[in-house]
């Protein structure tokens, strides 16, 4: 065995390479008892991790992904459409476009808005207002250009991601290497149509994501200065912001509709130079106003007009859902699955406001005392609070009936005869597509309750109408908590507490311990981008920058230099491992294939059907000439399932429990010498259970 050779992948979360290998002592046995025997490792093979984990939380910046998190869950959205067409998708992106809307509103409204009119008096120094619009406007359009050129390709100059952020010339929309020698004409196209795992664009660098970039940070731009010219009343400066807006909305759709026309190419390279000049306009309408302490309080109008486009372009995306589905034998298929793209979307919004609102909680707080929530809960803040609570307490009630419904598949599983422990939380896992097609349900109906409340007299939709319902029921129940005040005598007071302030404070925790205490800390946030960010930014482009391309071609270099005898894959790893496999060429395949914990199975097939996981399942196991053994454990809420396409080469696992520890039980001993004696026949249990002591 010691000429025999593994190359193992970790999954989520960034297993420590000391981890993987178990270099310190270890215990065989796999039982719950607290009293174990721990003994030197003895496994005979030369073993060696390969480590993907710094590219989500190898720097400290990664820290500050939590924050993300609502444009991270945009773009996963995008790759979860039961039925890919150009309509979903369009919609799809100008939804995201909408969550990027509410951000740069809310950030103005913290500031810009709160702090002038908590502190300004009358006749203030408009020169300072005017600097902190234009501090505010370049710190986000220039963080959030950094942000989307950011790439684990190679590292960009700033002066490459200035150009690809704002030049106005379309070649600068191109990945640098193509600037001077030109492009393929494919560079233009929608990569997203058609995109499958085995898809040579999925691991390069493309311009589709330089090109929503710009989308986005004109978006924001324009939307500052829509707040500024509905705080004003300046009708010019109203007029063109609004056109902008259009333009903008009509440019997304047509990245997706016709994105090799030179109307869309050109029209692209040149709005982040137009939102400029209105950025520009709406500073000198400020410096020639005559202000006043109301004069810029446009936020909060501004955030339910946004809301009501993410809203609008949601449903009309699970329209096209529903009617490519119905063009196909799956139509009524597609009214099931055709909610859970606008399930991810409205838990996006809903996480993206909530976190809004606490920013701006703390904002009002420290800028003025004595008028804590003068503004946040009755612009419909209260609403968004008690939204986000309604969310979590819903989203948990399906979770919990999930988990005590039994899977129709437990009779199926191959080679599995008696039935084994089952956790609750696979069960919930495995039914993911109905949890999140519920939020998107619910997201809708909040949407439509919100705008009915809003618009109920036709004069005009005021989003501060939602404060109207306090949901008072007790006097005398104010707490301060965090430097804020909370009513626990009402709905709202509960909500904020609960769903707003609470996962600010952990957000601050993760963000501060990240810092502080290093990548192990940075570990427990960077699961959500182990998950989230494998999957290129073609629908949002302000999410973590996907990892996937770099891991993927660093693990094809060192199966080609190791030529390994078995690559071995954990969970996340696993698809990591198979995408790699499916581009090796044959001739540096290595000769097997174990994966376990793996979610390729059932789960990723559930959440992402369009994108070609069976198809490239089949495709590397017959690379490998059926040479891949899948361990999975029931009891594992992760990757307790197994793959379809391997048949009786799923081998369950008896031992141990959860997602972790596989490579200590004596199935994976078992299987790895089984693979190399290309006997995939499952041994008996009594075969298995000495074959770690076996000499």
């Amino acid at each position: 065995m010691a000429n025999h050779s593994e190359l193992r992948v970790h999954g989520v979360s960034g297993t420590p390479p000391q981890d993987m290998l178990y270099l310190g002592p270890v215990t065989y046995d796999q039982s719950d008892r607290k009293a174990l025997v721990y003994e030197t490792n003895k496994d005979p093979f030369d073993v060696k991790a390969f480590h993907w984990g710094s590219l989500t939380a190898g720097s400290s910046v990664t820290a500050l992904w939590i924050l993300l998190a609502p444009f991270a869950l945009a773009n996963a959205a995008g790759w979860m459409t039961d039925r890919s067409n150009s309509w979903s998708r369009a919609f799809g992106r100008l939804a995201g476009l909408s969550i990027t809307g509410l951000f740069f509103v809310q950030i103005s409204h913290m500031g810009l808005d709160i702090p002038y009119n908590a502190l300004a008096v009358d006749g203030a120094n408009n020169g300072q207002v005017v600097a902190i619009f234009l501090g505010l406007a370049a710190l986000l359009t220039g963080g959030l250009a950094m942000i989307t050129t950011q790439s684990h390709f190679r590292r960009f100059t700033v002066v490459e991601k200035l150009k690809l952020g704002f030049s106005p010339f379309p070649t600068h929309m191109l990945p640098p290497e193509y600037w001077k020698k030109g492009a393929p004409e494919t560079q233009w196209d929608d990569p997203a149509r058609g995109a499958s795992l085995r898809q040579t664009s999925m691991w390069q660098p493309h311009a589709i994501l330089h090109r929503l970039s710009r989308l986005h940070l004109a978006a924001g731009l324009v939307v500052l200065a829509l707040v500024v010219a509905y705080g004003l009343e300046a009708p010019g400066l109203r007029l063109w912001s609004q056109i902008g807006v259009g333009v903008v909305a009509l440019l997304t759709l047509l990245t997706t509709w016709a994105p090799s026309s030179m109307v869309t190419r050109w029209g692209t390279a040149l709005a982040p130079v137009a939102a400029l000049i209105l950025a520009g306009w709406a500073a000198l309408d400020i410096a020639g106003a005559d202000l006043t302490k109301d004069s810029l309080s446009a936020s909060g109008e501004m955030t339910f007009l946004v809301a009501v486009v993410l809203a609008a372009s949601a449903a009309l995306g699970v329209l096209g859902e529903w009617v490519a589905g119905f063009r196909t034998a799956q139509g009524w298929r597609s009214l099931r699955n055709g909610w859970v793209p606008l399930g991810v979307l409205a838990i996006a919004a809903l996480l993206g406001a909530s976190l809004g609102m606490t920013g701006a909680l703390l904002v009002e707080d420290w800028t003025s005392r004595d008028q804590v929530e003068s503004k946040i809960l009755a612009q419909g803040g209260g609403w968004v609070a008690v939204a986000m609570l309604g969310l979590g307490l819903g989203l948990g009630v399906v979770w919990m009936f999930n988990s005590f419904r039994p899977l129709s598949m437990n009779q199926t599983v191959p080679g599995l005869e008696e039935a084994a422990p089952e956790s609750r939380t696979r069960r919930s896992v495995l039914r993911a597509r109905s949890l999140f097609g519920s939020g998107g349900i619910y997201g809708l109906g909040v949407g439509i309750v919100a705008w009915a409340m809003a618009c109920r007299f036709p004069a005009a939709c005021d989003a501060k109408r939602l404060s109207e319902a306090s949901w008072h029921w007790a006097e005398g129940w104010e707490v301060e908590l965090f430097g804020l005040s909370f009513d626990l005598g009402r709905l709202t007071g509960v909500a904020k507490l609960v769903m707003v302030v609470g996962p600010a404070f952990f957000i601050f925790r993760s963000v501060a311990g990240g810092f502080l205490r290093g990548q192990d800390a940075r570990r427990q946030v960077s699961i959500l981008w182990d998950i989230g960010s494998f999957w290129p930014r073609w629908h949002h482009p302000l999410g973590p920058p996907a990892y996937s391309p770099n891991a993927v071609q660093r693990l094809k270099d060192e199966l080609t230099t190791r030529e390994p005898t078995v690559l071995g894959a954990h969970s996340q790893g696993s698809l990591i491992g198979v995408v790699a496999l499916d581009q090796l060429a044959a001739e540096h395949a290595p000769r097997t294939f174990l994966t376990y914990g793996s979610q390729i199975g059932i789960l990723y097939p559930l959440l992402f059907p369009t994108v070609g996981i069976d198809e490239l399942v089949a495709q590397v196991k017959n690379k490998l000439g059926g040479r891949w053994v899948n361990l999975w454990r029931r009891s594992d809420p992760i990757g307790g399932q197994y793959v379809d396409g391997l048949g009786l080469a799923n081998w369950h696992v008896s031992t141990g429990s959860g997602h972790s520890r596989y490579e200590l039980t004596p199935e994976y001993c078992q299987a790895r010498l089984s693979l190399i004696a290309d006997d995939l026949d499952r041994p008996d249990d009594r075969s298995i259970a000495g074959c770690w002591q076996a000499p």
